[in-house]
């Protein structure tokens, strides 16, 4: 995981966390905080062959051929 989060970095992130899930151990989630939607939009732009080997190598650690599941978050502005 160390890989992808050099690589989340040097594409754009400025925040990257990996937690592990107490209730269910093997269940690990990745956080990623990127500037805007579209910085978002973009780096599915720039993937390169480095990424998508990091990328299969990753996902060669999931257990029972389960996709991972990818959510979005996008902040609010809050008013004070």
């Amino acid at each position: 995981m160390n890989d992808v989060r050099l690589e989340r970095l040097r594409d754009g992130a400025f925040r990257w966390e990996l937690y592990h899930n107490l209730k269910e151990p093997g269940i690990y989630q990745e956080l990623f905080v990127l500037e805007s939607w579209a910085e978002h939009e973009r780096q599915h732009s720039r993937v390169t062959v480095a990424y998508k080997e990091i990328e299969a190598r990753t996902r060669s650690f999931i257990l029972e051929n389960k996709p991972p599941v990818v959510t979005h978050s996008v902040a609010e502005r809050v008013e004070k």
